[in-house]
Order: structure tokens, then sequence, then C-alpha cells
């Protein structure tokens, strides 16, 4: 679920116009709402593949901080990492945030 979650992230911060904290927030929870996730259990994955370390700023203030592009790279990095998904997953994932 990780690898699912990390994935609609990818493209779903890619639709955000305003790179705000509040908005970062918002896509980040929807998404863990959407795949039935609690996301305080995401938080130590996310905090690994944006900082690096299990601990570091708040981990939207950090998102905000680097930058949506750097935010996503980082996202991909970590994606890449666990293992990317199959184009069937990828499809599949697409139409849940359609």
């Amino acid at each position: 679920l990780l690898q699912q979650f990390f994935y609609i992230t990818i493209t779903s911060t890619e639709k955000i116009d305003s790179w705000t904290i509040s908005g970062i927030e918002e896509v980040l929870r929807k998404n863990a709402t959407l795949l039935e996730l609690n996301f305080r259990d995401l938080m130590p994955s996310l905090y690994v593949a944006i900082t690096g370390s299990k601990q570091s700023l708040p981990i939207f203030r950090s998102m905000h901080f680097i930058g949506k592009n750097l935010t996503r790279e980082r996202l991909k990095n970590a994606l890449s990492t666990i293992g990317n998904p199959t184009k069937k997953e990828k499809k599949a994932w697409d139409k849940l945030t359609e």
C-alpha cells in the first residue's frame, strides 16, 4: 500500500496549482483516506522519502520548503526504491484519482 500511496501522491501533487502547506496537507490526507490508510502510519516512510530521516521539520513544511519539483523527485526515488508499479497497477490507481 505504501507503493500505491507514493504513486498516487506523485500524480496528485502534480495537479496542485498553489504549492502551500495547507494544499499539500489536504492532498496527502485525501490520498490516505482514499486508500483507507491511517495517515499517521504513513508518516515515518514519508519523512524518510522527503527528508532522508525518520524525524525532521514538520513534513508539510519540509515539502513546501524544498518545492514541488524536488518533493515529487524524492517521492519518485522512494517509489523506485520500494518498486515501481506495473502498467496495470498504474492504470488501476489512476482511475482512483479521477
